[in-house]
């Protein structure tokens, strides 16, 4: 059985080789740095297409902005708050949607984001549970080695964050 990128990739040969497809590799990233990597760009056989390959091929992107119609260019969007949550927790009710503005105002759209997929990794589908994260990111910083790493404290460290100052040389021993 083949995976779904191994039979798009047969079809894009295929096609290319029957002169359906104009297949073109582009090289991004620089030798020097070490960073090389190819993408393979397909142009449909047809006048248009023709032009568009020869203006990538001298390289006038710029002019390829004038031949490609709005609808075809790139646009990524990012979903709202809205969307994710009904997308990833359930239905949008009005209270919910007032704890979302507030939501929106308070916090960074890529940490809403992140925090949302933590909710839906750990299957956590609540906004109390979401609304916890960020909070929890609003104060004690939001640091990406020990959210990847899962909480990176040690038992010690623990002790001196949570163990008040006037009490540490007691508990502590």
């Amino acid at each position: 059985l083949r995976t779904p990128q191994q039979t798009l990739a047969d079809a894009l040969e295929r096609a290319t080789a029957r002169g359906t497809l104009l297949k073109l590799e582009i090289e991004t990233g620089t030798p020097a740095s070490g960073d090389e990597a190819s993408e393979d760009w397909y142009f449909i056989n047809t006048v248009k297409g023709r032009q568009t390959l020869a203006l990538v091929r001298q390289g006038k992107l710029g002019e390829l902005r004038k031949v490609l119609p709005e609808e075809a260019r790139l646009k990524v969007e990012r979903p709202n708050v809205f969307a994710l949550y009904e997308q990833n927790i359930g239905l949008l009710t009005p209270l919910i949607a007032d704890q979302l503005r507030d939501m929106e105002k308070s916090y960074p759209p890529d940490w809403i984001d992140e925090a949302f997929m933590i909710a839906v990794a750990g299957n956590k589908r609540a906004l109390r549970y979401i609304q916890a994260v960020l909070k929890r990111w609003e104060t004690d910083g939001k640091d990406e080695r020990t959210h990847e790493a899962g909480r990176g404290d040690s038992e010690a460290e623990l002790r001196r964050k949570y163990i008040p100052d006037e009490f540490s040389d007691i508990i502590l021993g």
